[in-house]
């Protein structure tokens, strides 16, 4: 609060001393009002909480009181008084504008409170509840992760989490391929060996190439589209009718 006259005078009683005074004679004080922290030093006082409450001071009209948004929470819910509101007023060597209100002693009654509820709902807002992950999703990467692994364990691993999974049965034939016909694992190299070669004579038009890789090998994993693209060689190789005659 800031006063221009003594510390000592109140607005009740520079009334009663106005009030045998003609209007020109008499006084007319403005007042600010501002909480916040202060300091003091040599029974002074310093710091923005002082110097918001003389900007308010200087927004006030003669006779009126200005008052920051915070002494306005403090009190609207507890004292008669009416508070216009003055919107936000940038102010001399104050960084950010401040909310003010103009009072009106007694020209109204205290606002109800908020409710509890609205109490609680502004102390702690409700928590966003995370939605729960969809399981078919979750699979999918777990299978997208493995598919193209070439351990046994990675398979045996989907199985057990997923027995009934969209993915069991391609799951089952890849983990028969790795472990072949002697029901041990496979060497991911020996794989590897024998993908190679595969990609090698698959494009060739080549018996001898294809029977080559059925005879290294005879359980391999490309052993069935061996066997067809050999009967489809032998099929072009036969002597049209016209020849034949």
């Amino acid at each position: 609060m800031c006063w221009p006259s003594s510390p000592r005078s109140s607005p009740r009683e520079l009334a009663v001393a106005n009030e045998p005074l003609d209007e020109a004679r008499r006084l007319r004080f403005r007042i600010g009002i501002n909480v916040g922290d202060v300091m003091v030093k040599d029974g002074d006082i310093f710091g923005d909480g002082v110097n918001i409450a003389a900007r308010l001071e200087g927004l006030a009209e003669p006779g009126g009181m200005c008052i920051s948004r915070g002494v306005r929470d403090h009190i609207r819910h507890k004292l008669p008084h009416t508070f216009e509101d003055l919107g936000e007023q940038a102010v001399k060597n104050i960084a950010q504008p401040i909310r003010c209100f103009r009072l009106l002693p007694r020209h109204g009654k205290p606002n109800p409170p908020p409710p509890p509820e609205s109490i609680a709902l502004q102390a702690e807002p409700p928590k966003s509840v995370a939605p729960a992950p969809d399981p078919k999703a979750v699979e999918l990467v777990f299978w997208d992760s493995i598919k193209d692994s070439l351990r046994t364990t990675d398979y045996e691993a989907y199985l057990e989490q997923y027995p009934e999974g969209s993915f069991t049965t391609l799951a089952r034939g890849r983990l028969a391929e790795l472990l072949g016909t002697t029901g041990a694992p496979r060497d991911p190299a020996d794989r590897e060996v024998e993908l190679a070669f595969w990609e090698s004579v698959c494009a060739l038009d080549n018996a001898e190439s294809l029977q080559a890789y059925l005879d290294k090998y005879p359980t391999g994993e490309f052993h069935a589209l061996a066997e067809i693209r050999l009967k489809e060689l032998a099929v072009t190789a036969l002597p049209s009718p016209a020849n034949a005659r």
